[in-house]
C-alpha cells in the first residue's frame, strides 16, 4: 500500500491526526483480511457492456462504465474481441454503442441475441436502421426482443435512460433512495450468495435505503467497518427479495444467502 508523501512525513513526526489515520487504515486492512473470500466472488450483472481494449480513445468507454455504475445498474464487461453467441448467453441486455464500425458478423450476433429475447443498445447499423431525427433513440422489435437505436449516443444520456430501458428482471438488483451511493454487486455459489457493496460519498449518512433483488433469499446480513454484523428483515414478494437499510454512514456490505 502506497502512502502519500504528506502522510508519511507527518507519521515520522508522530503527528496525532496522522497516527489516527494510520490506525484507521490498519482497521480497514484487517477487515479485508477477515473477508478475503469476497475476492473470489464473481461480478454480477444481467447487462453487458462491450468494450474495445484496442480503441485508441478509451475515454468514452470508460465514461460509460463510470456513469452506468453511478446509476446503480449492475453490469459486466465484454471484450469486443470475445463477442459471440456463447459469450452473450448469460446476459439479458447488452450495450454495444462503441462497436463501431460494426462488422456484419458482430451485427448478426447481436441480432440473434435480440431475436431470442435480449435488449441491444446500439448506434445506427444497417440491419436496424437509424434513430428518428426528433428522438434520442428508437426501439425496434426483433423477434422476442428489441434494439434501442441511438442517433448520437452519449454516456450520460444513455446511463440515465437505462432505468427505463431495462425491465426489473434485466436489472436484477435495484437500489432506491440512493442519490449519493454507488453500488457494486458480486455473487458466489451460482448466485446463491449475493454481495451488494454500498459506498456513500456524501458527508451525511444515507438513510432509508431499499434494495430489491430478483430471486428468493432467506437471510440478509449488513456488514460494516464500525459495528458488529446485523441481520436485517427480509420481505418476499412475487419472486423478489426486498431489504431496508436504515442508515449507511460510509460503506457497507449486504450479504444475501
Amino acid at each position: 500500500m502506497a502512502l502519500d508523501d504528506g502522510l508519511r512525513a507527518r507519521l515520522r513526526r508522530n503527528d496525532p491526526e496522522a497516527l489516527a489515520t494510520w490506525r484507521r487504515i490498519g482497521v480497514v486492512l484487517q477487515f479485508a483480511r477477515q473477508h478475503e473470500e469476497w475476492r473470489g466472488f464473481e461480478p454480477y450483472g444481467n447487462l453487458g457492456i462491450v468494450v474495445d481494449p484496442a480503441d485508441p480513445n478509451p475515454l468514452i468507454s470508460d465514461e460509460y462504465l463510470n456513469l452506468v455504475a453511478r446509476r446503480q445498474v449492475p453490469y459486466r464487461t465484454i471484450a469486443r474481441s470475445q463477442l459471440s453467441e456463447a459469450c452473450l448467453a448469460g446476459f439479458q441486455a447488452v450495450i454495444a454503442t462503441e462497436v463501431t464500425p460494426m462488422s456484419a458478423a458482430e451485427q448478426d450476433i447481436l441480432r440473434r441475441f435480440a431475436e431470442n429475447g435480449g435488449l441491444v443498445v446500439s448506434a445506427p447499423a444497417p440491419f436496424w436502421g437509424n434513430a428518428p431525427k426528433d428522438q434520442p433513440y428508437a426501439e425496434v422489435t426483433l423477434g422476442k426482443g428489441r434494439v434501442a437505436v441511438y442517433k448520437d449516443p452519449d454516456p450520460e444520456s444513455l446511463a440515465r435512460d437505462l432505468r427505463d430501458l431495462l425491465s426489473p428482471e434485466q436489472m436484477g438488483v435495484k437500489a432506491f433512495n440512493v442519490p449519493s451511493v454507488i453500488t457494486y454487486v458480486s455473487s458466489a455459489d451460482s448466485g446463491k450468495r449475493l454481495l451488494i457493496q454500498l459506498l456513500n460519498y456524501s458527508k451525511w449518512p444515507a438513510e432509508a435505503i431499499t434494495i430489491r433483488v430478483n430471486g428468493t433469499y432467506k437471510a440478509a446480513r449488513m456488514i460494516t467497518l464500525d459495528a458488529p454484523p446485523e441481520d436485517l428483515e427480509i420481505r418476499l414478494s412475487e419472486g423478489n427479495t426486498e431489504i431496508s437499510i436504515p442508515k449507511l454512514p460510509l460503506w457497507g456490505g449486504l450479504l444475501l444467502e
